[in-house]
């Protein structure tokens, strides 16, 4: 059994695709790891690693509702690599976790707000309210009657 939890942005937008009358999630998750690396400019950088998220069912209807690219999130599930050889005829390896339960950290928008205020901004437009928090498939959220499940 490989287990494995993450916590990062999301690089991509859900996609939802029927598969066998069950829908799945696919989308990507960038996170950093603590490996040092030089960067272009020759000062300490840190890498980031990549991950292929497929989430299955109820866990999938919820992605495809309330995530998006940008979102800050945690994830755990089954880890999978995957060696494959792509259009190019070159051997590719593939990171993915799946069978993924899903927790939404911060939006964007919240984590925008936050680098605002932090960096002595005097004024945050408030003209589009950041969402409402939105609930991962694992836990119980406050208000059950807008849930789809």
């Amino acid at each position: 059994m490989n287990k494995i939890t993450v916590i990062g942005r999301m690089s991509t937008d859900v996609e939802v695709k029927d598969f066998n009358g069950r829908n799945v999630a696919n989308f990507n998750v960038a996170s950093q790891n603590k490996n040092r690396i030089k960067g272009n400019d020759g000062r300490d950088a840190y890498g980031t690693n990549f991950y292929r998220v497929s989430a299955w069912g109820q866990a999938a209807d919820v992605a495809s509702k309330y995530l998006k690219k940008g979102h800050r999130v945690g994830i755990s599930g089954d880890l999978v690599i995957r060696d494959y050889v792509g259009s190019d005829n070159v051997k590719h390896t593939s990171v993915e976790i799946n069978n993924a339960e899903i927790d939404l950290i911060e939006t964007k928008a919240e984590s925008e707000a936050k680098m605002m205020a932090s960096a002595g901004a005097t004024s945050v437009n408030t003209a589009v309210p950041a969402p409402a928090p939105a609930p991962a498939y694992g836990f119980t959220p406050v208000e059950t009657d807008s849930l789809p499940f």
